[in-house]
């Protein structure tokens, strides 16, 4: 039962990690590389995820919002040509749960 427990602690600290990460850019040039079905996903995600300003966002003239989601995490890691933030999402990915109110570390031990 307490591995039952602990598994399902880890699997919902994993879970609210990848949904608190988001990237908001709103220069072109950091998403150069990424097709057009990407940037439409991040512009959708800019609107719905962003709290104001942004109800606007569109796939050629965003802003857009770069999530640890497998769509928009997958497009990046596949596609950016931009390696700063092809490094910011994987380690952000990598890193999920790690530290802080979501930190799987104990669980793990």
């Amino acid at each position: 039962m307490e591995l039952a427990k602990l598994s399902q602690k880890f699997e919902e600290n994993v879970l609210d990690a990848t949904k608190k990460f988001g990237k908001l850019i709103t220069d072109k040039k950091e998403i150069e590389g990424l097709p057009a079905t990407a940037l439409g996903l991040a512009a959708q995600t800019a609107v719905s995820k962003v709290s104001s300003g942004h109800e606007n966002a569109t796939a050629e003239n965003g802003p857009w919002m770069i999530t640890l989601d497998a769509p928009s995490y997958l497009s990046v890691m596949q596609h950016a040509r931009n390696r700063s933030l092809h490094k910011e999402v994987y380690h952000a990915y990598v890193t999920r749960a790690s530290s802080g109110d979501l930190d799987n570390t104990e669980i793990i031990d």
